[in-house]
């Protein structure tokens, strides 16, 4: 009878080729594109595929104008929005219209996406396509755990409303359930923003969405209005700053511009409880992409007593 010897080598070679092909043909098995879901808007086609590969899955969004490709994103879920439908649009469920509206004023159609990155405390994120003569990508927001909704105004420019969720967990009980104040964004140029430096100063100011001041401070006035209103005293302990609801009401006055008045809810506090307090509240605040804005329109001696108050 013939004897075979194979060397080592040969073995190694073997079962790695064996290895190699199990792995291939397992991730063929599990690998999956869905159809093509598209809807033509302005004349841009809107794709989703569902899809899922190497454990992952998720939605594969593009955009084409004619053949040419110009966006592909993937994600665990992404959807675009109709403004009649807003947070319900669910865009890659199906292929129905979808109804978009210019939200700069400059007679082009605006496409917003939004993205969600899964799980029990998931993020949003929510991007702004043009969809003119040429394809831009005009703004972005990182919502953490904040929505988006949009208001549009007959004649006018239309208003986006976001959460600031940067204080979602300050003296909050719960995950993510303390104060979400609501701010509002319109399209213009943020020379605010632009004059905080001097680099900044001698950019060139380019449009986006930037904080609608007036809007801004009536809807927080509204939300720490409703929470006065839902105790039986606005000044009773129901609205301690150091309880969850206090802290919100407390929030809602900042983003008011009710400085001193937010100030006046430390005066029950002792030194220390006040000192830290007010530390926290900075550390949280500085975090804020709407920091400098809503500085801006609060009382410069009562910040600058509770920055004192702080150290």
């Amino acid at each position: 009878m013939e004897k075979i010897f194979y060397s080592a080598a040969t073995l190694r070679i073997f079962f790695l080729g064996t290895t190699l092909a199990l792995l291939f043909s397992c991730l063929a098995a599990t690998a999956y594109v869905g159809n093509d879901l598209s809807r033509t808007i302005a004349g841009y086609r809107i794709s989703f595929r569902d899809y899922s590969w190497k454990g992952e899955s998720g939605v594969i969004f593009q955009i084409f104008k004619n053949k040419r490709k110009l966006l592909e994103r993937r994600g665990h879920s992404l959807f675009v929005f109709d403004i009649e439908k807003q947070g319900d649009s669910f865009g890659g469920q199906d292929n129905r219209l979808i109804k978009c509206a210019d939200l700069t004023g400059d007679g082009i159609v605006d496409l917003v996406v939004q993205e969600w990155s899964g799980g029990a405390y998931c993020c949003y994120k929510y991007d702004i396509y043009s969809l003119g003569r040429e394809f831009k990508h005009i703004w972005h927001h990182d919502a953490v755990y904040g929505h988006l909704n949009i208001i549009c105004r007959a004649k006018k420019r239309a208003v986006l409303v976001v959460e600031d969720t940067t204080f979602c967990n300050f003296n909050s009980m719960a995950e993510c359930g303390g104060a979400k104040p609501k701010v509002h964004l319109i399209w213009g140029k943020d020379s605010n923003f632009m004059s905080k430096s001097k680099a900044r100063s001698k950019a060139k100011l380019e449009p986006s969405f930037c904080l609608d001041r007036a809007a801004t401070i009536s809807s927080a006035r509204a939300a720490a209005g409703a929470l006065e209103a839902a105790t039986d005293n606005p000044d009773n302990s129901v609205l301690d700053p150091q309880t969850e609801i206090g802290a919100k009401h407390f929030i809602e006055l900042i983003y008011g511009g009710q400085t001193a008045k937010a100030l006046a809810k430390l005066d029950s506090l002792k030194p220390e409880q006040r000192r830290h307090y007010l530390r926290s509240f900075f550390e949280t605040f500085r975090k804020s992409r709407f920091y400098f804005d809503v500085l801006a329109y609060n009382d410069n001696a009562a910040i600058a007593k509770m920055k004192m108050l702080a150290n």
